[in-house]
């Protein structure tokens, strides 16, 4: 009998690993290419890599896993399993009542498939109409104007996305802000208008923004050293060059 040594089989797993790396780079290209566009060959490389790790330490092994969480990724942020945006997405990962947790992962996929229809639109019009809004309503009237309450922020993204405000809801966005916003002080943004501009960042990228390869941009500008309101232009400015890059 052929009996493969310890050596050969972290090699095997190893070429395996980048055969389906190489695919995953492809289905990037293909299925999301505004992802590719903006993020770029290179950096989406590493994206791919972070995936991988992901989803085989949440104890994801199939080759089909493999692609519904890469997907999930990209359309819903790296961390998209532990964001409060998606209670619903999380519960529905983790009961083990639910089926098998391949099982899950598909069942938790044609949702977050549903919900992405509801909230972005099936041709993607709400998002792009989000992405034009901050951009060109919400980001100037906050630097000219920052609010100073919660009732403001909610305001904020009301403008910003209506369709995904009125389906997540207060509570929700309540559980967001108050997951970022010691994030975004840590990094420098101690006004409430930096403050709330990383949360809404965060709600259009999800949760996990200062540390998802994604979006290398929000982890280099919190890295500056900078606090208060030039953070909060540094951050702004950052962002700016992201969202044109959507718009």
């Amino acid at each position: 009998m052929f009996t493969l040594t310890r050596k050969q089989i972290k090699h095997f797993e190893h070429v395996m690993l980048s055969v389906f790396g190489r695919g995953l780079r492809a289905h990037s290209a293909e299925h999301f290419p505004t992802h590719w566009r903006v993020i770029g060959a290179t950096q989406m490389e590493q994206v791919v890599q972070f995936g991988i790790r992901r989803a085989l330490e949440s104890g994801y092994r199939s080759e089909r896993d493999g692609y519904m969480f890469h997907s999930l990724m990209l359309q819903l942020g790296s961390y998209f399993d532990t964001d409060p945006q998606y209670p619903w997405l999380a519960k529905a990962l983790l009961d083990d009542t639910l089926g098998s947790r391949s099982e899950r992962l598909a069942n938790a996929y044609d949702a977050a498939i549903d919900y992405l229809d509801r909230v972005a639109g099936a041709q993607g019009q709400h998002m792009r109409a989000a992405v034009h809004r901050l951009r060109w309503t919400v980001m100037p009237e906050l630097r000219e104007a920052p609010r100073g309450h919660f009732d403001d922020l909610l305001n904020l993204l009301e403008v910003t996305w209506p369709q995904k405000l009125a389906l997540i809801g207060g509570q929700t966005l309540r559980s967001l802000a108050e997951s970022v916003i010691p994030i975004a002080k840590a990094g420098g943004l101690t006004t409430f208008g930096g403050a709330c501009l990383y949360t809404i960042a965060c709600f259009i990228f999800g949760h996990g923004l200062h540390h998802d390869p994604q979006f290398s941009w929000a982890r280099q500008s919190l890295s500056l050293g900078l606090s208060g309101e030039p953070a909060m232009n540094a951050f702004a400015q950052s962002l700016e060059v992201q969202l044109a890059a959507l718009d």
